[in-house]
């Protein structure tokens, strides 16, 4: 832990002599593997680059340090990127015999011998592709030694291609420097370990490209992906991912002090389920989850012991198979030449021929998924896009301006909203579509998509679904944002009058509604009890209107009559018990730092929502927890004008912006994220964020991620319901 500590916190000033001290590694099985004809073109470009940079270059065909033979596989693929491999390890003979022979009867549904199968299990190992894949990290750690502190070992798969108006910048300089790799990142710190951030509804992680340090958390790094290995099922990429998490959690377990930490929670989605199915979507949607409690948000991660690479500024790893999955196998279909409207859902015969749309320039493209088509990709690529063929060292004149990253993120989220509205008639905003990160900065809205690719839904569907438009409501809401950055979308009022008689006038129309039930209370309330320990025995919950929720605490928690207050700016809110007629952005004298706890699910009510948080953690006391609930209901489908009719609905924000909001107040931690039992989880995505001060003592894991995505991600596959009806336009509260 001292090592790690020591290393923690030296950077790199000198960019071009650190560039001197790197490595551009890449790895094969062998040396005829490098030589191979639809191989052998990438290394030679590869290889300039590296010595247009001054850079070493090596390749590497280090053998895997543990005997393994290869047994016997199931559901590979032609190019091997997928399938079960059974392997042997520091085998016998008698060992390779035996288990070749109880592998064949396994596979032939021959049970009789399944138990003498399991007494194997020390040597047999099952991964997902072939293990020879896992030897970059040997071959990594091996060349760390020949690297000074300055220097970086920068891997890239052997199918990758820096784009020829790109050479005259280097891709250690670019890592190093914060303003061209990561410029809304918090710490100016120079990383250790260097990874391509990544945004929900995209892969986690990919090994296509890594960088590393010779420090010691680069070392353990290495040291926790190798291990996994041994683990059954596993596969590289999957390792990695996991093992960032838990590098991740340490360092936040020694920055907080033992506070906070990885609890392990996406583990189990790594592996196989009962059927053999391996759903890499599953982990990875936990991944994101969890990644955005460690450290923060996409593009604003924090840390040192890893340093995310924003792909919109620097895109070091462009997979366009995973991106664009629709592509065809066409470069148009990729965004990587100028391409037509009739790659996007819903054209007509005449947009097919409209005008060509600009490509994408990411600085690296990383062809996998193509199979034996990449090399015929990446040389059409070279001569449509540059005029430049494959043969010698592709450098293409300097690009006018450095513009290295690429915003795949908010096309793929245009043509998401481009194929719903095609589908549904639906008018909300592109920026709804969380899953596919498309409410993140900078938004995908409906603007965006028409000013800056000249995208928008076709005449004929908007003529039939007239009745789908936003109405007035909305002209006065608009999207709210901190420092640039967006954290929802927010309605205005001429007056603090005209908000209290909306918001009165709401709370009198639904007196008799309760949108939080019972369980979730219980499930809160018995939360608070295993993990805190009580200070002060009183709680606030914040925009009430009948006054169950305090009621509801005070009955879990055990504590006597007025222990658990709560406040509604309805003038009806003096008819019940404990409760406070007030506006929820206001707070008294004797409650500030006197709550055990504060919860709320109406910031959707506020007016001022940063506002509003600040001055309910000033009344949470030091060891006290704000219990802050978001639902599907509380997006922007939910406001007034959008989804559903409910003019007290004011503030609309997705859970990443929730947090983003979140990550604005000053001395707080996120310290759990835990998801509302029953209905209220598979139905409304229900979670409560749990909101600490930074300098409280609380011993707090992040919570286990359930399988059950949630309606959160909404999706057409739903049916039209699912944007008419149900979850969205049930009413909240």
């Amino acid at each position: 832990m001292e090592l790690l500590m020591r290393h923690n916190d030296r950077t790199i000033t000198d960019f071009m002599e650190a560039e001197r001290s790197s490595l551009l590694l890449l790895y094969g099985e062998n040396e005829a593997y490098f030589q191979k004809w639809n191989v052998e073109p990438f290394v030679r470009h590869l290889r300039c680059y590296a010595r247009s940079r001054d850079m070493r270059f090596l390749l590497s065909t280090h053998a895997l340090p543990i005997g393994n033979h290869v047994l016997t596989e199931t559901g590979v693929s032609q190019d091997k990127d997928s399938g079960y491999y059974f392997s042997v390890r520091n085998h016998t003979v008698a060992d390779t015999y035996s288990l070749t022979t109880l592998l064949e009867d396994f596979f032939a549904f021959n049970t009789q011998n399944l138990a003498m199968l399991a007494d194997h299990v020390p040597p047999l190992r099952v991964n997902w592709r072939d293990p020879v894949v896992w030897v970059n990290i040997w071959a990594i750690e091996e060349e760390l030694d020949s690297l000074g502190h300055n220097g970086l070992l920068v891997f890239w798969d052997s199918d990758v291609t820096v784009r020829p108006d790109s050479w005259h910048r280097g891709i250690v300089e670019l890592l190093l420097n914060r303003s061209a790799s990561r410029p809304l990142a918090e710490e100016d710190t120079t990383g250790h370990v260097f990874i391509a951030d990544t945004f929900p509804g995209a892969e986690c992680v990919n090994g296509g490209f890594t960088a590393l340090r010779n420090t010691a958390w680069a070392r353990l790094f290495l040291k926790l992906w190798r291990e996994k290995l041994n683990w059954a099922g596993t596969w590289r990429q999957g390792a990695l991912a996991e093992t960032i998490l838990e590098v991740l959690g340490l360092e936040t377990n020694i920055q907080t002090k033992g506070k906070r930490w990885y609890a392990h929670n996406c583990l189990h989605l790594m592996f196989p389920n009962t059927k053999g199915v391996l759903s890499y979507r599953d982990y990875c949607d936990c991944w994101h989850e969890t990644l955005d409690l460690l450290v923060g948000p996409y593009r604003m991660r924090r840390g040192t012991a890893v340093n995310f690479i924003d792909p919109e500024h620097l895109e070091v790893n462009f997979v366009a198979h995973n991106l664009f999955v629709n592509h065809d196998s066409r470069l148009e279909g990729m965004r990587l030449i100028p391409w037509k409207r009739s790659w996007l859902p819903g054209a007509t015969a005449q947009e097919e021929e409209s005008k060509l749309l600009p490509p994408l320039s990411p600085f690296a493209i990383h062809w996998a998924g193509i199979g034996s088509g990449r090399l015929q990709m990446m040389s059409e690529y070279l001569q449509k896009r540059f005029n430049l063929s494959i043969e010698g060292c592709p450098r293409a004149e300097r690009a006018e301006q450095d513009d290295f990253g690429t915003p795949a993120r908010q096309l793929r989220c245009c043509a998401r909203w481009l194929e719903t509205y095609e589908k549904f008639g639906a008018s909300q905003d592109p920026g709804y579509f969380a899953d596919m990160g498309c409410d993140l900065l900078p938004r995908a809205t409906e603007s965006y998509c028409k000013d800056e690719w000249g995208l928008y839904p076709p005449l004929r569907i908007a003529e039939q679904k007239e009745d789908h438009t936003p109405t007035d409501d909305v002209a006065n809401c608009s999207q709210t944002s901190l420092a640039g950055l967006n954290v929802g979308t927010l309605c205005n009022f001429q007056s603090h009058a005209d908000y209290v008689a909306v918001q009165n006038a709401a709370c009198k129309e639904k007196i008799r509604n309760q949108w939080v039930p019972h369980q979730t209370i219980a499930m809160l309330g018995n939360w608070l009890k295993r993990n805190l320990v009580f200070q002060t025995r009183f709680g606030i919950c914040h925009g009430t209107r009948a006054g169950w929720e305090q009621r509801w605490f005070r009955q879990v928690l055990g504590w006597p009559n007025g222990s658990v207050i709560g406040t509604d700016i309805s003038e009806a809110a003096s008819q019940f018990p404990d409760t406070v007629h007030m506006d929820f952005h206001e707070i008294k004298a004797d409650w500030v730092s006197k709550a055990d706890f504060v919860y709320s699910n109406a910031l959707d009510h506020s007016y001022n929502p940063k506002r509003a948080l600040e001055q309910w953690m000033r009344c949470v006391h030091e060891k006290g927890v704000l219990l802050l609930e978001h639902c599907t209901s509380h997006t922007r489908l939910g406001m007034r004008g959008v989804g559903v009719l409910s003019e007290s609905d004011i503030f609309g924000a997705s859970f990443s912006e929730y947090l983003r909001l979140l990550f604005f107040l000053e001395h707080v931690e996120i310290a759990e994220v835990l998801h509302a039992p029953g209905g209220h989880w598979h139905e409304f995505g229900c979670r409560c964020i749990v909101v600490v001060h930074r300098s409280s003592g609380l011993e707090l894991a992040v919570e286990p991620f359930q399988r059950s995505r949630g309606p959160r991600l909404l999706s057409p596959e739903q049916g039209s319901a699912g944007f008419n009806s149900g979850v969205i336009a049930k009413e909240k509260k």
